[in-house]
């Protein structure tokens, strides 16, 4: 299946996306900025939910808008990688704080536990793959009682 562009008022055109080798980062259409590569914590989150907390605002770095990804949620489509292993996710916000959603297939492939400092690199994207994932993984981190509220989870506890 090819890749479907997500639609952003900032978007660059691209190329569409190619299969990358086992390992090596997606390479998917980029939009807005560099990729930003640090260290992070992966933490045992809300809800059972592991993460590494982002260390920079996306708008700011990228100058790129969130994607709504429901009623009460949004958030940057990215390509990453996480020691190495590419994967495809999205930064959201909770409590003040940015995070990426690490699922227990891509800790397992890149071979991390709770606990571990972790190299990351993020990039933002508009590859449908992204998109998929963000809208599997949203659900799991929105309060059920912020429906419609247009807060998004950002900086309210339960949000």
């Amino acid at each position: 299946m090819a890749a479907r562009r997500v639609p952003s008022a900032k978007a660059k055109s691209a190329k569409p996306a190619k299969s990358a080798p086992k390992g090596a980062a997606p390479r998917a259409r980029q939009r807005g900025g560099r990729a930003q590569r640090f260290r992070a914590t992966l933490i045992a989150g809300h809800k059972g939910v592991m993460a590494v907390i982002v260390p920079f605002d996306p708008r700011a770095t990228w100058a790129v808008e969130p994607v709504p990804l429901d009623t009460r949620r949004e958030g940057w489509l990215v390509a990453g990688e996480l020691e190495g292993v590419a994967f495809f996710g999205w930064i959201g916000r909770r409590w003040g704080r940015y995070f990426t959603i690490i699922d227990p297939e891509l800790q397992a492939q890149a071979g991390v536990e709770v606990d571990d400092e972790c190299d990351v690199v993020l990039r933002p994207t508009t590859d449908e793959r992204a998109l998929a994932k963000a809208l599997a993984q949203a659900p799991r981190t929105t309060a059920p009682g912020r429906r419609g509220s247009g807060h998004g989870g950002s900086g309210r506890k339960g949000g």
